[in-house]
C-alpha cells in the first residue's frame, strides 16, 4: 500500500475569475485555503501515475460541478505503508 500526497489552494471560483479579470492574478495564481489531499493506493506511484493523478485532482472541481478551483496542485510525496 502507498500513500501519495498533493497540496493545492482551494479557491472560490468567482473570486479568482474577478481577480484575473482585474489583471491582479495570472494563470495558476489564486486566493484560498491551503489544502492537502492524501490518496491510498496499491499501485506503485511512478512518474506517469503521479502526473495523471495530479491532473485528475486539478480537474475534479469542474468535473463534479463544484463552485471552487484547485490551484497549483503539486505532488508532495509518495510513501510505502507496510
Amino acid at each position: 500500500m502507498y500513500k501519495v500526497k498533493y497540496s493545492f489552494f482551494e479557491s472560490p471560483k468567482g473570486v479568482n475569475e474577478f481577480m484575473r479579470a482585474c489583471d491582479l492574478f495570472k494563470e495558476g495564481e489564486g486566493a484560498g485555503l491551503e489544502k492537502t489531499i492524501t490518496l491510498k493506493t496499491t499501485t506503485k506511484p511512478d512518474k506517469e501515475y503521479i502526473e495523471k493523478m495530479r491532473k485528475a485532482i486539478e480537474d475534479m472541481p469542474e468535473k463534479l460541478n463544484m463552485n471552487v478551483e484547485y490551484i497549483g496542485v503539486k505532488f508532495i510525496e509518495a510513501v510505502e505503508v507496510l
